[in-house]
């Protein structure tokens, strides 16, 4: 039986240029709890696939799979099929799990949260353990996202405008004479309209949407609608 020994040999990955700068920010990424791994913002599984291609996604995965054989002890009996097998389940079931996921989940087990895994280690196990993870995530993300919403609620382009973003607007806009009696729409609502505008466009092409919320995710760049507004504010200031 082939072992995952040879594994590493059989699919060693050539990094090109930008994939080595990934991997270099990456290894200066810390985390130690959940929230620090979603606010991390690395790839997803799906967009190194997407971006570095599939077998660069399949490689990460499988060089962490390697590693927790090896620290429960159970390397030798795991073969590259249940290697391959136990890779592609992750990328297809949980490719929104990000590479400061996977590096936590990782520690988590061998500090043996999801139970006692020595000399028993195997695909089903990791997978088992990995939903548990999923749920802790999904708990976590959700808090986060009710602290952001009592900080600013979602926006949407029929509901009122948050004060803070027309202050900001109407700091770089030149005051308009308004007739009296005339319904008019201020610079910095149709700047505000035209922005949501844009993400709208631009999440029908590149959305996401997770938990409920809708992201874009273009090349590395994953924003909601709050971080595409902060956006195009600071690009508005630096360029006024």
């Amino acid at each position: 039986m082939t072992k995952i020994t040879e594994y590493n040999k059989q699919k060693e990955v050539v990094s090109s240029e930008n994939w080595s700068d990934l991997l270099e920010r990456f290894s200066k990424v810390e985390v130690s709890s959940v929230k620090q791994a979603i606010i991390a913002k690395t790839p997803s599984i799906v967009a190194i696939k997407k971006n570095y291609t599939q077998e660069r996604s399949r490689a990460f995965i499988v060089k962490y799979i390697i590693n927790l054989a090896s620290f429960f002890n159970v390397k030798q009996n795991f073969s590259t099929e249940q290697v391959i097998e136990t890779a592609s389940l992750i990328e297809k079931y949980f490719y929104y799990l990000t590479m400061a996921d996977i590096r936590l989940f990782t520690e988590k087990m061998k500090m043996q949260e999801y139970g006692p895994m020595y000399n028993s280690f195997d695909g089903g196990k990791l997978i088992e353990a990995l939903k548990k993870y999923d749920q802790e995530r999904s708990f976590v993300y959700s808090e986060i996202r009710k602290q952001q919403n009592q900080k600013l609620k979602r926006v949407d382009k029929n509901e009122a405008y948050p004060d803070r973003y027309i202050e900001i607007l109407k700091s770089f806009l030149k005051p308009k004479e308004v007739k009296k009696k005339e319904v008019v729409i201020s610079d910095e609502q149709k700047i505000f309209n035209r922005w949501i505008n844009q993400f709208d466009n631009l999440h029908k092409k590149y959305g996401k949407t997770y938990g409920g919320e809708r992201f874009l995710e273009i090349g590395n760049y994953r924003a909601n609608i709050n971080e595409f507004l902060n956006r195009k504010i600071k690009n508005n200031e630096t360029f006024n």
